[in-house]
Formats: C-alpha cells, sequence, structure tokens
C-alpha cells in the first residue's frame, strides 16, 4: 500500500509538473505572438512615416506656402495625426515587450503634453524641438523634417514678395535661407531612414534574445 501510495503520489506531482510546463510554454508562445506582432505594425508605421516625409518633401518642392497649404502640407498634418496616435499607443506596447529605452526612441510619451516651439512662426527657432536636449527620437525627427520644409514654403513666399519689392539683395538672401532650410530637411529625413534602422536592428535583436531564434521583420514598400 505504501508502494502504491508512492507511486500515485509521484503520478501527481508529475502531472503536475507537466501541467505548468505546459502553462509556462503557452504563457511564452503567447507573450512571442504578441511581441512579433508588435514589431510587425511598428516597422510598417516607421515606414509610413518615411514615406509620407518623402511625399511632403517632394510634393513641396520649389513651392510657396500659399501652394503647398491647401494641398501637400495639409494632407501631411493629416496623415501625422492619425500617425502620431499610433505611435503613442505603440509606445506602450514596446514598453511591454521591449523594454521603455527602445520605446523612448520612438516617442516619448512622457512629453506629449510639452508644445513645441514649431507652432510659432514668429519664434526665433521656429522649428526647435521640444522636450529634452538629449530625447531626439523618431517622431521628433519627422516634426522637426515637416517644420523645416514649412519654413522652406514659408521663406519661398517671402522670396516672390522681395523679388518685386525689395530688390535684387532681399532675393538672393531668401533663395540662400530657403536652400538652408531644404538641405535641412533633406538632412533630417535621412537621419529618420537611419535611426528607424537602427531601431529595426534593436528590436530584431532583442526578438531574437526573447524567443531563441530569428525572427523576420516585414517593413512596407
Amino acid at each position: 500500500m505504501v508502494a502504491a501510495g508512492l507511486t500515485a503520489l509521484i503520478s501527481l506531482v508529475g502531472i503536475a509538473w507537466q501541467l505548468n510546463e505546459q502553462s509556462r510554454q503557452f504563457e511564452k508562445v503567447r507573450l512571442l505572438g504578441g511581441a512579433q506582432n508588435t514589431a510587425q505594425e511598428t516597422s510598417h508605421l516607421l515606414s509610413d512615416g518615411y514615406n509620407a516625409l518623402v511625399k511632403l518633401s517632394r510634393d513641396s518642392h520649389g513651392k510657396t506656402w500659399e501652394e503647398i497649404n491647401s494641398g501637400p502640407w495639409r494632407e501631411f498634418m493629416g496623415f501625422h495625426r492619425r500617425w502620431r496616435q499610433q505611435l503613442i499607443a505603440h509606445h506602450f506596447q514596446l514598453v511591454r515587450y521591449f523594454g521603455k529605452d527602445l520605446a523612448d526612441e520612438l516617442i516619448h510619451v512622457d512629453e506629449i503634453d510639452l508644445d513645441p516651439a514649431a507652432a510659432d512662426l514668429g519664434s526665433l527657432d521656429p522649428c526647435s524641438s521640444y522636450g529634452a536636449s538629449d530625447s531626439l527620437d523618431i517622431e521628433k525627427l519627422a516634426r522637426l523634417a515637416e517644420c523645416r520644409l514649412r519654413m522652406a514654403a514659408v521663406t519661398r513666399s517671402a522670396n516672390d514678395f522681395a523679388m518685386s519689392k525689395e530688390g535684387m539683395s532681399s532675393f538672393i538672401d531668401n533663395m540662400q535661407a530657403y536652400g538652408d532650410l531644404v538641405r535641412e530637411a533633406d538632412r533630417l529625413i535621412k537621419e529618420y531612414d537611419k535611426s528607424t534602422v537602427r531601431f529595426l536592428r534593436t528590436m530584431q535583436s532583442r526578438l531574437i534574445q526573447f524567443q531563441g531564434g530569428p525572427y523576420v521583420i516585414v517593413t512596407s514598400s
């Protein structure tokens, strides 16, 4: 009877261990699925942001503020509002699966209530970023690039006015300022692209550590 009791006890312990292991494996699979989905969705968002910036740059090239305000710029800002809300939602998912440090490289949600100086066209630096000086994230890069393109269009409008009212000297100065703004916008868009690559590589590395094998992150074209 003692032997039979021990055998039954061992069987029960074995069954309990198996159930616990199955539960642990199920939870791991569930978390891996969530992490993979978050990685895929975030990569698509980053690609969408880059494509929208490139389109704004292309569609606003050489145009005045009056020409882009009701077209390319308004279209981009409509996209940006939706895109930014999605980034905020993904920030919390990234914190869960990949850590707050990586999530903050996407967008700093603790700074969303700060009002950027870019809203003030009369500012000495209307395209300055908000938040801490060392907290430049991907969303801020997009915002800064948009602001440079917007200010380039405003400068182009001033250039047309200078040509008709103030003479060649002001025209040349405004042309130089316009070129500087366009080049800076291009630099920021390239930095957005580089930051996206770094971000995806880090996310890929953490996915591999998370599940012990490679996951492929697919970006939209």
